[in-house]
């Protein structure tokens, strides 16, 4: 089996010692998968998790790994984001084959049900649908741009996920949550987000989305645009796939993401400080309707940006409160610890977890 895992901006390889097992973090068990994109030639990407894999564990100090995975699939991006591309790298040797398929110059990349989704955001507005390992044409190519009110007339695409068989995206410039139909393209309905209001009128900036037994989670950032891109106090709501209702929500510190936890029912999410919540990770229990935060950052205004899970292990990318820098910490979320592996200034997009027991960290040259 050829089975890929994507990134969209590589910049370093990197394994927490003692190197956690670790597994790709949501991949379909189909020929292929992903994870969201950035670029390897310097570029941007708006982070993500990893999607989707299996391993032979997930024991609370992280099982066993299964290795199968061989290639990594990456969004490349011209450092004038005037353009980019997607490529591919070679797990065993870091072989790449670059300029496999052209992108716009703000690309994503997520996987779900056997699909790639290869997402072109601000100003953009498309969501190409691939074959994973066949990238020669599109299977399907949605638009999902429109005008509108605000400061944002982009819809601005985030991420997208198949649910109950509909195809749900996530867009950073509107108060709706559109979902399609992943056969024909036709747009199905949209989920109302109106009650989630930032203040600035573009919407409350849906991002990120994990799936759990037929029910959708969504970060919302909740930044009002009006006064500095300030956070308002960021928000994880519930959908309900078959019903495309929200069914709950949870305050979750401030410009709120979320991160799968593969071979868990509970969901990550982190974020910035926002009144009495600290800026760190938590566990969100949908069964038992609690937040619980299992890693604090607070103490050194660090904004958790991207986690890469499997069992209890975590590779944690934060930033510091002004973006200034970032680093990255090898994480124990049962016992809530941190070890800090390595500090940086480059801007680093994306992190996720490969079947090989690795964390990769995608990082850019600068803003």
């Amino acid at each position: 089996m050829d089975t890929r895992f994507l990134l969209p901006l590589l910049g370093l390889l990197m394994a927490c010692p003692p190197k956690a097992d670790v597994d790709d973090t949501g991949l379909p068990d189909t020929d292929g998968g992903a994870t969201d994109g950035g670029s390897a030639d310097g570029g941007s990407a708006d982070g993500g998790s990893a999607d989707g894999g299996s391993s032979d564990g997930g024991s609370g100090d992280g099982g066993s790994t299964d290795g199968t995975q061989t290639t990594a699939v990456v969004a490349t991006l011209a450092q004038d984001y005037s353009t980019g591309s997607l490529a591919e790298i070679s797990i065993a040797d870091w072989t790449v084959t670059d300029e496999i398929t052209t992108t716009s110059g703000d690309p994503h990349v997520s996987v779900d049900d056997g699909y790639v989704f290869q997402i072109n955001s601000y100003g953009y507005d498309t969501v190409r649908v691939y074959t994973p390992g066949d990238y020669s044409a599109p299977v399907m190519e949605l638009s999902v741009g429109t005008s509108g009110p605000g400061p944002n007339p982009s819809t601005n695409p985030y991420d997208a996920h198949i649910c109950d068989g509909k195809l749900f995206v996530s867009l950073y410039g509107r108060d709706y949550l559109p979902w399609y139909d992943p056969s024909s393209g036709l747009l199905g309905g949209t989920v109302d987000l109106s009650a989630y209001a930032d203040g600035d009128n573009s919407g409350p900036e849906a991002n990120q989305m994990v799936e759990r037994d037929g029910k959708l989670y969504v970060g919302l950032n909740r930044l009002d645009r009006n006064s500095g891109w300030t956070t308002v106090g960021g928000k994880v709501i519930e959908i309900d796939c078959e019903t495309g209702t929200i069914t709950n929500d949870w305050d979750v510190a401030g410009n709120t993401q979320v991160f799968d936890w593969e071979g868990h029912s509970e969901v990550l999410a982190g974020g910035s400080a926002y009144g009495d919540q600290g800026g760190g990770l938590y566990v969100i229990d949908p069964a038992a309707d609690t937040v619980t935060r299992v890693l604090d950052f607070d103490a050194d205004e660090q904004n958790v940006a991207h986690v890469a899970a499997w069992g209890n292990k975590a590779v944690v990318v934060t930033s510091a409160w002004d973006y200034s820098g970032y680093s990255v910490y090898c994480a124990d979320l049962g016992s809530g610890t941190t070890s800090l592996a390595e500090s940086f200034v480059e801007y680093l997009t994306d992190a996720a977890a490969n079947d090989h027991g690795e964390a990769w960290v995608a990082a850019n040259w600068g803003w």
